[in-house]
């Protein structure tokens, strides 16, 4: 059974999935926490295989890559739950981090003039 740390931050992201370097495919992470990750894929790993996750992820001029390795916990129709190998990585840390981060809409926080304060005489 899935249990999972932390917050699930909602995400959109293409990875490449696979045991192997070389037999990989493309998945897209929907959610992502300290402890693991929804992963929409056609092709479903059985459960408690282990897979790697390959991350590449840019925002603004800062990219972050790596590779997770984790196993699958669960499995629906559109894809499956991972688990990481190891409770929460440092490069998950780092990607919720990132998207995390939503830009502020600047508009809603325009000044209004400053009224000149009154001299008394």
């Amino acid at each position: 059974m899935e249990h999972r740390w932390g917050r699930r931050i909602p995400v959109n992201e293409v990875v490449r999935i696979g045991p192997f370097p070389d037999s990989s495919g493309l998945a897209r992470v929907l959610d992502l926490s300290a402890s693991g990750a929804f992963v929409e894929i056609r092709l479903k790993p059985p459960l408690m295989s282990r897979i790697k996750v390959l991350f590449d992820v840019r925002r603004g001029r800062h990219t972050t890559k790596c590779q997770l390795s984790a196993h699958v916990v669960r499995s629906t129709s559109s894809g499956v739950g991972i688990e990481w190998d190891e409770p929460s990585p440092a490069p998950v840390n780092v990607l919720i981090s990132m998207f995390e981060f939503v830009p502020v809409n600047l508009d809603q926080f325009r000044e209004t003039p400053l009224e000149r304060p009154q001299r008394s005489n």
